[in-house]
């Protein structure tokens, strides 16, 4: 509930500050750290592989909570971590073992860490959910926005037009006073 209401906050917070923050190279990046902790773990990172972890979480849900607000760039940047299949951090294969020893972790920060993972997963869930209903909504959208866009150059092809005849006119006009002027005596 508690990260609901972070997300939550963080999603006014960027809808009143202006334009929606991207995220997606934040969550590429988030990711392959995540992956290279977990598959080859350094000795001392292993809160780093926590923040990170909760980092991505928040993002995500950031992520989520645009495309439920119709942010097109966000449905966009989803779509591209979908192409991807998602967190790739929870496909790592992970040898407990060896993050107990690295990170000098107990089965308490090992629970911890799958805790989170499941958070991922669940938000996760929540992004690839709203794919259906964000696909009719912005396909609604770019149908507008195309046809704002054919309105826009069929005016512009009638301002080209009427540019065009208002200069044959003026050619006319112009030939026709200089073929008929008097040399001066």
């Amino acid at each position: 509930m508690k990260l609901v209401s972070v997300l939550f906050t963080q999603l006014i917070v960027s809808c009143w500050c202006g334009k929606p923050i991207d995220y997606t190279p934040l969550l590429k990046y988030l990711d392959d750290d995540i992956v290279r902790d977990l598959i080859d773990p350094i000795e001392g990172r292993g809160h780093v592989l926590l923040e990170n972890v909760e980092t991505y979480n928040s993002r995500l849900g950031d992520c989520r909570d645009m495309v439920q607000q119709n942010v097109f760039e966000a449905y966009v940047k989803a779509v591209e971590l979908q192409k991807i299949g998602g967190p790739q951090f929870l496909k790592a294969n992970v040898d407990r073992e060896l993050l107990k020893k690295a990170y000098n972790w107990s089965d308490d920060d090992l629970k911890n860490l799958e805790k989170h993972f499941e958070t991922t997963k669940m938000v996760w869930r929540e992004v690839e959910g709203e794919f259906k209903s964000a696909e009719a909504v912005f396909k609604i959208i770019q149908e507008k926005e195309a046809k704002e866009r054919a309105e826009q150059a069929e005016q512009e092809r009638e301002r080209v037009e009427r540019l065009r005849k208002a200069e044959e006119e003026f050619s006319k006009k112009v030939t026709v006073n200089i073929g008929t002027a008097q040399p001066s005596p």
